[in-house]
């Protein structure tokens, strides 16, 4: 029925349509723009000295991370996870003491999270 050529080509074929609709999935199921979204609302509020709208924002962030987390994390190296994971514990802990630096905390979680809101990102 199959030769060795026409089995290797199906396996070759089955393997890309796989890894194309993991890819698929895993970007569709990223929250990034909600996320991005987050972060400069973040950052409008610090700016502002608007404490508890910043602290409102941080807890709807914790929970976007939460909620995604897994996949992130399916999606992405430790790294990049770790570098994210930090940053947010530094603008939690700096934006419930109400601390002006929190500003650099926000830049870098955005940078960390574009390492991390991409599928798969490369070197």
């Amino acid at each position: 029925m199959f030769d060795k050529k026409d089995l290797r080509q199906y396996i070759a074929i089955a393997w890309l349509v796989a890894f194309g609709l993991l890819w698929g999935l895993l970007q569709s199921a990223l929250p990034d723009q909600e996320m991005m979204n987050k972060l400069n609302q973040l950052e409008e509020a610090v700016a502002s000295k608007n404490w508890p709208v910043a602290q409102h924002t941080m807890k709807e962030i914790d929970d976007i991370w939460k909620r995604n987390k897994l996949i992130i994390q399916i999606a992405n190296g430790s790294d990049e996870v770790i570098m994210f994971t930090e940053k947010l514990g530094e603008a939690k802990v700096l934006v419930h003491h109400e601390e002006d630096s929190v500003l650099a905390s926000v830049g870098a979680m955005k940078q960390a999270f574009v390492d991390v809101g991409r599928v798969f990102p490369g070197p």
